[in-house]
């Protein structure tokens, strides 16, 4: 079974290392454009992050790691919620080391955070930005209205799902947020 590296679905026939959704949303975050008539994405993905990170002469293994930990630090650094500057010091510490790397357990950060969970808490943070402006802009006197929009909120309140401290901490400060934004839009209503 092979796996896309970003969304860990099952790739069947592909060789590629991500999937070609994937490989889209990532040039989209790194704001690439896609190129048009080049035999591989990936490669120029790859290409791309050794251009920005001055790394030449790597094997194919570690420029699939490279594009892992360097991925994960972006989802990471888009997301302004929680504690996240050790981890992302950590991460770019390996990324300056790739090219010393044999294995990727080798690596600081691979038991730390995956990139999959960085990704998925990336989203949960736009999910969460995305409701946050529906409940500034929503209409708060109509009951039915308001407990719909809270309950949109719930999983940032499920911190029984959520495994690494990294994710605790976020999520903590995304309640901080959510707390502070009910009481000022209430106090406009009132």
């Amino acid at each position: 079974m092979h796996e896309c590296l970003l969304c860990e679905r099952d790739m069947k026939k592909s060789k590629a290392v991500f999937g070609s959704s994937c490989i889209k949303n990532i040039y989209t975050l790194l704001k690439l454009s896609v190129p048009k008539g080049i035999k591989s994405k990936e490669d120029y993905l790859y290409k791309s992050i050794m251009r920005k990170e001055k790394i030449s002469a790597i094997n194919k293994e570690q420029k699939i790691w490279l594009s892992n930990r360097y991925l994960t630090y972006q989802y990471l650094d888009n997301i302004n919620y929680g504690n996240l500057g050790k981890l992302k010091e950590e991460i770019n510490d390996d990324i300056k080391n790739i090219n010393n790397i044999d294995k990727f357990e080798s690596l600081k950060t691979a038991g730390k955070i995956k990139l999959k969970e960085a990704y998925d808490l990336y989203k949960k943070v736009a999910k969460f930005e995305e409701r946050l402006n529906e409940l500034k802009k929503g209409d708060l006197r109509n009951e039915d209205n308001l407990k719909l929009l809270l309950a949109s909120f719930s999983f940032i309140f499920n911190m029984n799902k959520n495994k690494s401290q990294y994710e605790k901490d976020t999520f903590k400060a995304m309640q901080y947020v959510f707390w502070q934004t009910v009481i000022e839009v209430r106090r406009k209503i009132f």
